[in-house]
C-alpha cells in the first residue's frame, strides 16, 4: 500500500472538494466554522484526502482525528459533491459515517481503529501523521466529548487554566496578599501565636504560598546525567542499550515490547491470530545465541503453549528490575531512596506549615476566638500540599530531556534507524523503544503492531488488568490504557475495499 504509485491517490489529490464557483469555498468555510487560519484549514484538507485514501486502501476500518472529522462532516453537507462525485467517481465506493453507540465496547473498538489508522498512515505515506492534526490515541478520545458548538457573539471563549497554573496562581496570589497586608506583619510581639486574626492569617497565607511555590518549582529531580542527545541524536543513541532506553520511555512494558520485536524479527515467536496479546514460540525455532533481556523473554515463553503479554511481564519482573537499575544509574530516573527522601522532605515542609495552623487553631479555640477561615486554609494546605509533595515525575530532568528530544526529532530518528535496514540486534528494538509498536508500520513486522500496542484478554477469559496505569510504569499490572468511557463515532458499513469506516469523537 503506497499512495505514490496508486491511481486512486492521483484522483483524490487532483479532485476539488465542493463547488469551485462559490464565494465562500470549502476551504474558507472549513476555516471559518472551526476558527482556523486558512493555512491550517488547507493542511487539514490534505489530511482529509489522505484519510479517504486510507479508507479505500488500508483493508481495515479507519477512524479520523477530530480535525479531519470536521472536514468530513462539512463535506457530507455538500451531499451531491460527496456522494455523486467523490464516492461514486473518485473513491468508487460508498463511504458512510455513523455515530457511536457509547459504552466501553464501542470505546475499545474505535480506539483500536484509530491506532490502526495511525499505523497504516505511516506505512502508506512514508511518514508519521502530523501530531497537531492527528493527536495521540489518549488525546483523541479524552478530549472528544468536551467539544461544543457555541455562538462567539454571545459567549466568551477563554482557555481553561491547567491544574499546575492554578496552583502557581494561587501560590503567587497568597504570597502577594500576605506581603501587601501592610501593617499586618508590623508587630512588636514576635510570638506569632499571640497575634490577632488578621496579622496571623496574613502570615499564614505567606507561608502557604511559599510552601506551594517551593513544591511546584522543585517537582523535577535533577538526575546525574545531562540527558541531552546533543545535535546528533542518532549518534548519541548508538551508544545506548535499546532496552535501557525502552525502560526510560515506558518502563517494563516498553522493554518487553522491544524484546518481543527483536525475537519476532528472528522468526522465533508468533502471536495468536485472533488474540494477538497471546504469544508463543514459532515451530522449529532455533534461538541461537540470545543474550540479556531477549534470552530472558525467550526462556519465559513456554515451549508447549502460548502466554499472555501481561503474564509474561509478571514472569520477567526480576529482569526488568535490573534494567531499571541501569536507567537509574544513568541519572534518567531517581533511585527509590532518592525518591523517598525527596517525598519525605517535601511532606515535612507541608506538615510544618500545617502544624503552625493547627497550633493556632487550638489556641484560638481555647481563647474562644473564631477559627473557621484558618481551618479551611489549613485543610487546603494539607490536601494540596501533600498531593504536590508526592507527585514527583518518574523521570528526572535529564531523562525527560532525552525523551523530549527524541520525540521532537521523531521523523529524522526513524529514518536514520531504518538505514540501511532493520537489524534485530540494535536498531529494531531501539525504534520500538522510542516509538512503540507504530515503529513497525511499513516494515515486514507490521503485523506485530497490534500485539505490541494494546493487549486484550483472550476470548472466554476475564482480564483483571488495572486500567489507567495506577501501579506505575514498572508495575506488572499497569497498562497503557486509561481514557474515560466515551469512544468515538463509529462508521456504518463501508464499501468495497473499505472494510468499515471510521468516525468522530464523542461521548456516550
Amino acid at each position: 500500500m503506497n499512495a505514490k504509485n496508486d491511481r486512486l491517490w492521483d484522483r483524490i489529490e487532483s479532485q476539488p472538494i465542493g463547488p469551485q464557483s462559490a464565494v465562500l469555498g470549502f476551504p474558507r468555510r472549513l476555516a471559518r466554522d472551526n476558527g482556523w487560519s486558512e493555512a491550517h484549514a488547507s493542511r487539514v484538507l490534505l489530511e482529509y484526502r489522505r484519510f479517504l485514501f486510507l479508507a479505500a486502501r488500508a483493508g481495515h476500518p479507519v477512524t479520523p482525528s477530530d480535525a479531519v472529522d470536521q472536514a468530513w462532516h462539512l463535506h457530507l453537507i455538500y451531499s451531491d459533491d460527496y456522494w455523486n462525485t467523490w464516492c461514486r467517481e473518485v473513491l468508487g465506493m460508498p463511504f458512510h459515517h455513523g455515530p457511536t453507540r457509547g459504552g466501553t465496547t464501542e470505546q475499545a473498538k474505535y480506539t483500536n481503529w484509530y491506532e490502526r489508522t495511525l499505523a497504516s498512515y505511516e506505512a502508506c505515506f512514508g511518514e508519521p501523521p502530523p501530531r497537531d492534526i492527528w493527536p495521540t490515541v489518549e488525546d483523541r478520545f479524552t478530549n472528544a466529548s468536551a467539544f461544543r458548538r457555541v455562538n462567539t457573539r454571545e459567549v466568551w471563549i477563554l482557555p481553561k487554566p491547567s491544574l499546575r497554573s492554578l496552583f502557581r496562581g494561587s501560590a503567587a496570589a497568597t504570597a502577594i496578599l500576605g506581603f501587601t497586608g501592610c501593617g499586618a506583619l508590623a508587630v512588636t510581639d514576635w510570638n506569632v501565636f499571640d497575634w490577632t486574626g488578621t496579622p496571623f492569617l496574613a502570615l499564614y497565607l505567606v507561608l502557604m504560598g511559599a510552601a506551594l511555590t517551593v513544591l511546584l518549582t522543585t517537582r523535577w529531580l535533577r538526575g546525574t546525567a545531562t540527558g541531552s542527545m546533543g545535535s546528533d541524536a542518532t549518534t548519541r543513541l548508538e551508544n545506548e542499550d535499546p532496552y535501557v532506553v525502552a525502560g526510560l520511555v515506558d518502563g517494563a512494558r516498553g522493554i518487553l515490547q522491544a524484546g518481543l520485536a527483536a525475537l519476532a524479527a528472528r522468526g522465533l515467536i508468533e502471536s495468536h491470530p485472533a488474540t494477538p496479546a497471546w504469544i508463543g514460540r514459532s515451530k522449529n525455532a532455533q534461538p541461537g545465541n540470545l543474550t540479556g533481556i531477549e534470552a530472558a523473554i525467550w526462556e519465559a515463553i513456554p515451549a508447549d503453549r502460548e502466554i499472555e503479554f501481561r503474564t509474561l511481564r509478571k514472569e520477567l519482573k526480576p529482569h526488568f528490575a535490573k534494567v531499571r537499575e541501569k536507567v537509574q544509574a544513568r541519572g534518567w530516573e531517581p533511585s527509590t531512596a532518592t525518591l523517598n527522601s525527596a517525598r519525605l522532605g517535601r511532606a515535612l515542609l507541608v506538615l510544618a506549615v500545617v502544624g503552625i495552623g493547627i497550633a493556632k487553631i487550638a489556641i484560638g479555640i481555647s481563647r474562644d476566638r473564631p477559627v473557621g477561615f484558618l481551618v479551611v486554609l489549613t485543610l487546603a494546605t494539607l490536601l494540596f500540599g501533600l498531593i504536590l509533595a508526592f507527585r514527583i515525575p518518574r523521570r528526572t530532568r535529564s531523562g525527560e530531556a532525552l525523551v523530549t528530544r527524541s520525540r521532537a526529532e521523531e521523523t529524522e530518528i526513524r529514518q536514520s534507524l531504518r538505514e540501511p535496514s532493520l537489524s534485530p540486534e540494535w536498531s529494531l528494538p531501539m525504534m520500538v523503544a522510542l516509538f512503540g509498536g507504530t515503529a513497525l508500520a511499513g516494515t515486514t513486522l507490521a503485523s506485530w503492531q497490534r500485539p505490541l500496542e494494546r493487549p486484550v484478554p483472550r476470548p472466554g477469559t476475564t482480564s483483571t488488568d488495572s486500567s489507567g496505569g495506577c501501579s506505575g510504569a514498572w508495575s506488572d499490572t499497569s497498562t497503557s490504557s486509561g481514557s474515560s468511557d466515551g469512544g468515538g463515532d463509529g462508521g456504518g458499513d463501508g464499501g468495497s475495499g473499505c472494510g468499515g469506516c471510521g468516525g468522530c469523537g464523542g461521548g456516550d
